[in-house]
């Protein structure tokens, strides 16, 4: 591919990403205002919710101070993208460690209104504009989604009525159970 080329991919694919972030965005409940800061968890199903980033943006906590004796936990939280570019999300503080245990190992977000105050560090606006400068500047950061020109599905996808992002199903012939 010329550079040409390239330069147009990655642009295209910048300006993709921005879109799928504004739409995650907005569907979160920021509609009318990009500014405000944003509950660190909330940012913990993009991935699913955006399956263009599996692999790609990973949203991780750490341990700052924890008291089993109370039940206090404070934790901070990062952003990946691409490995090894950091966003600091801010902190948030719990006073039961085993429900946040359950809904972290769960993959459920904790309701921000909860037992759970935060210091956010980041706004939609800032979140979105670092990841689509990630993956502009990276080759790495080139989403591959299902094809938009009317290509033939993989065959993976393609079987027996299931998209990309669902488990296959066992294919037995007719009649081919057990006995």
């Amino acid at each position: 591919m010329s550079t040409l080329d390239d330069n147009l991919e990655l642009a295209f694919n910048a300006e993709l990403s921005r879109r799928l972030l504004i739409k995650y965005f907005f569907e979160k409940g920021f509609s009318e205002n990009f500014d405000r800061k944003v509950y660190p968890l909330l940012l913990q199903d993009i991935a699913e919710v955006i399956p263009e980033f599996t692999g790609k943006v990973e949203v991780t906590p750490h341990a700052i101070d924890i008291d089993p004796q109370t039940g206090f936990a404070k934790l901070g939280w990062n952003m990946f993208v691409l490995g090894h570019h950091r966003m600091y999300l801010g902190e948030t503080e719990h006073v039961n460690v085993q429900d946040l245990a359950q809904q972290l190992e769960s993959g459920t977000s904790i309701n921000e209104s909860g037992d759970a105050v935060s210091r956010q560090e980041q706004t939609p606006r800032k979140i979105t504009a670092f990841i689509t400068r990630v993956l502009r500047n990276n080759q790495g950061g080139l989403l591959r989604g299902l094809p938009m020109d009317g290509s033939p599905m993989p065959a993976m996808a393609a079987g027996q009525g299931q998209n990309m992002y669902e488990r296959p199903k066992a294919i037995r012939p007719e009649g081919g159970g057990r006995p």
